[in-house]
Parts: structure tokens; C-alpha cells; sequence
């Protein structure tokens, strides 16, 4: 069963892509970035966000090809980090997030 989406992670989404490419993301996102990911079988939805986070980043530069950065995250997340600009630190996530939003405290 698909790990659900975090509730930042639905606002990320929202954020970034219209519809219907939203849905089709977050529908992307419960099927290929969840359960699936290496050691992240017994994560929660907050436990995926850096993940989920770093994809949608990824996906929200004009002309990336979907298949790739999904491809990427199930092969070597970390590798995915470095191109999201999340691997310097395990909050560099949180960070991009607070900046997103910076217009819409929480």
C-alpha cells in the first residue's frame, strides 16, 4: 500500500504545478516514490517528503522529463538530493519548503 502524501508535500504540489499535471504528479508520487524506495518500506509521510520534495523540485524546471528523476530516486536518492540542491544537509529540504512559502506562514 502506497505511502500517502504528507500534507506540506499536497501544498508543495499545489505550489508548483497547475492542474491537471498536479494530480498526475501526486498520483506519480503515490505509486513510484513510496514503499518502493529503497530502505524507506517503513517510512510515514513525512519520512518521504525530503524525497518527494527533491522530485518535485526537480519536475518543476521547465523541460525535465519525468521518467529520469523518478527513475533516479528509486535508484540512488541521494543522487537525486545533490540535483535537488538537498544534499548538503538532511534540512535543506525544510528550508526550500520554508522559502516556498515564505508568503503563507503555516
Amino acid at each position: 500500500m502506497p505511502i500517502p502524501l504528507s500534507r506540506r508535500c499536497e501544498k508543495v504540489a499545489a505550489r508548483l504545478f497547475d492542474e491537471p499535471r498536479c494530480t498526475h504528479v501526486k498520483n506519480r508520487l503515490l505509486a513510484e516514490a513510496s514503499e518502493n524506495i529503497p530502505f524507506h518500506e517503513n517510512s510515514d509521510s513525512a519520512g518521504m517528503d525530503r524525497i518527494r520534495f527533491a522530485i518535485m523540485k526537480l519536475l518543476s524546471r521547465p523541460g525535465t522529463a519525468e521518467g529520469p528523476i523518478f527513475e533516479l530516486a528509486k535508484r540512488d536518492w541521494r543522487d537525486l538530493f545533490v540535483a535537488a540542491g538537498f544534499g548538503y544537509s538532511a534540512d535543506e529540504h525544510n528550508k526550500w519548503y520554508r522559502e516556498l512559502f515564505v508568503d503563507a506562514p503555516e
